[in-house]
């Protein structure tokens, strides 16, 4: 009798608590809309915000997750089968929403996605006994949080700022293992790859609501860095459209990358590609214009250098041909008389134009850093100690910057870091056996040359796209030594 009694009562105490949540949500929604468009910057001309239907912003949300309840179950099953891929999709999501998710300070969503996904990743790993790997490069980030904490002599905010570079570490170490485990290759790739189309296609939609009213749509954004986000076009002023990912740079380094993999596997696997020849047109259509609008010339000229080495990797034998073609070039700039325009236009740039502000900025930046704290470095963010800019601009080259800031122990473990990775790519490359490896390897490779030039350039050196494929490296030569290994078994057994 208790029993059934229990069941009788059940359904009117759901009824009551459904109630006793939609009058909650009523009498707080006002203010958690108010709140929320604050925080999302999303005015539009005049000062009139965005009005959702059907009653403000949480009660939207609340008729939302009602009318999608009968999808959440299925997906909550599939996460409890692959978790691993639930993880790296949670990433994703956050990564390519930094801007619409800043929690307080410099914590964002980024950051407690990668927290979450490092406790369960952990909890998973005890709880089933699990293998993990701590690899040379989860070993090389260690030491790099080491060197940045030497700074800590003369830097005692130094401990506010680590958050980054923690939180890169255990990405490095969590994404390396998770691909291993579960041989997570494609599926990663094949995220970053449709992920970072749809933050191109939002980025071509802010520029496209940018000129049409004048509205800045992206999220939370740092005041100070608002007025280095326009471009004066023949045109009109454009937006340097970042997405959501934070920075229109982290955008453009995302786009080189993500094209030259897709360019490679065109090269390597036509066939293939045809199959799919809408989508990746479409896709390089889509990330191509995006880059354009983020009016990264330095992402352009280093897409434009390593695109065109890639063509003749792929083809070596068509190098003759581009000698010759060079050869004829200088041939006919040197008869139409253009070699004084052009030896006067880099003269130009060097004495007057943007390039001779940031010579002069690591000029700065080199001297400093030998001159100072020669070893230890002036402490993350703080680049700028040794620049004379009105703007507070540090050195424009990621190891330049490096030296400044963290010093010539921080200088070395990072040009380490790189020699790994290449090791690693070049490793993979002379290894590849299948032409999806090929072509997946030959992209890699020059995604990683590519960031290597723009950061020639760059004013910045802990940069999340660099670890986002250092890690992803790390993790496929860990598969590929596994497969290695395997198959060396099985012809000793033989």
């Amino acid at each position: 009798m208790a029993y059934n009694a229990k069941q009788r009562v059940a359904p009117y105490l759901l009824i009551l608590f459904i109630g006793f949540l939609i009058g909650f949500t009523i009498i707080v929604d006002p203010y958690v809309t108010a709140y929320t468009l604050d925080f999302l910057n999303t005015s539009l001309i005049n000062n009139h915000h965005i009005v959702v239907y059907p009653y403000f912003l949480t009660t939207f949300l609340l008729l939302l997750f009602v009318l999608f309840a009968g999808i959440v179950k299925p997906i909550v099953k599939k996460i409890a089968l692959f978790p691993e891929k639930a993880f790296l999709l949670i990433f994703f999501i956050s990564f390519n929403t930094l801007s619409l998710t800043e929690v307080a300070g410099h914590i964002d969503g980024g950051d407690l996605a990668t927290g979450i996904i490092f406790l369960l990743f952990v909890f998973q790993a005890l709880t089933k006994e699990e293998k993990v790997i701590i690899s040379l490069l989860d070993m090389l980030n260690l030491l790099m949080i080491a060197t940045i904490l030497l700074c800590v002599i003369h830097n005692v905010l130094l401990f506010v700022r680590l958050n980054t570079i923690l939180k890169y570490t255990l990405m490095s170490f969590v994404f390396s293992n998770l691909v291993y485990k579960k041989n997570l290759t494609y599926f990663f790739i094949k995220m970053l790859l449709i992920s970072t189309t749809i933050s191109a296609g939002i980025a071509i939609i802010q520029e496209l609501i940018y000129m049409t009213t004048r509205a800045v749509v992206i999220g939370k954004y740092d005041p100070r860095q608002l007025k280095l986000m326009f471009e004066d076009t023949p045109f009109g002023r454009a937006l340097r459209v970042p997405a959501f990912v934070g920075s229109y740079k982290t955008l453009a380094f995302l786009l080189i990358t993500n094209i030259l993999i897709v360019v490679n596997f065109i090269f390597y696997m036509p066939r293939y590609i045809k199959k799919f020849k809408k989508s990746v047109v479409s896709a390089l259509i889509i990330m191509s214009g995006a880059l354009f609008l983020t009016f990264s010339k330095d992402s352009m000229l280093a897409l434009s250098i390593t695109l065109l080495f890639s063509f003749f990797v792929r083809w070596p034998n068509l190098i003759i041909h581009g000698f010759t073609f060079s050869l004829v070039l200088i041939v006919v700039v040197i008869s139409y008389g253009l070699v004084d325009d052009i030896y006067n236009a880099i003269l130009s740039e060097l004495s007057y134009g943007e390039l001779r502000i940031r010579v002069i900025l690591n000029k700065e930046g080199i001297l400093g850093f030998i001159n100072q704290y020669f070893f230890t470095g002036t402490g993350i963010t703080d680049g700028s100690k040794y620049t004379a800019s009105i703007n507070n601009w540090p050195s424009h080259n990621a190891f330049i910057l490096t030296a400044v800031e963290i010093g010539i122990f921080g200088l070395t473990v990072y040009a380490m870091l790189f020699i790994y990775t290449f090791a690693n790519l070049i490793w993979l490359n002379t290894n590849a056996s299948r032409p999806r490896e090929k072509a997946l390897f030959r992209g890699l490779f020059m995604s990683m040359i590519c960031l290597l030039i723009v950061f020639q350039t760059h004013a910045g050196h802990i940069d999340i796209i660099l670890w986002l494929y250092m890690a992803f490296i790390q993790g496929i030569v860990l598969v590929k030594r596994r497969e290695l290994a395997a198959k060396n078994r099985a012809i000793i057994s033989i």
